[in-house]
């Protein structure tokens, strides 16, 4: 046996890009360029943001307080700013929330499906 590096993980499966992104995805791909997120990168943002909001910044869980784009829980807003409905704000702070905590999307990503795996409910 090879002792060595671990194999990279794949990244989970990534939503196709859109022929017309959305306003608020638009919005997603000019923050994540400034994060220096392009490519596969923006594939993994986009595809977490679809899958936790629709990219909708007026997306509201039902059975808890998540809110938003990012779906911040009333905690994270704090660390962030304040809550709102601007959909640049909100993306601008789940860009900054997933830099701190994963340091990149696809890592944010991964974990979203390793915990929809794990216990079949799904967050960042």
């Amino acid at each position: 046996m090879t002792v060595g590096k671990p194999a990279p993980r794949a990244v989970p499966a990534l939503d196709p890009l859109p022929a017309r992104p959305s306003p608020n995805q638009a919005i997603g791909r000019e923050i994540a360029a400034q994060h220096g997120w392009e490519g596969k990168e923006w594939r993994c943002a986009l595809t977490l943001f679809a899958h936790e909001s629709r990219w909708d910044n007026f997306a509201q869980n039902p059975t808890s307080t998540a809110f938003g784009i990012g779906q911040f829980l009333n905690q994270t807003w704090k660390g962030y700013g304040p809550k709102t409905t601007d959909a640049r704000l909100q993306v601008t702070y789940a860009m900054a929330y997933v830099a701190d905590r994963y340091g990149t999307p696809c890592r944010a990503w991964a974990k979203w499906n390793e915990r929809k795996r794990r216990t079949g409910n799904a967050w960042y």
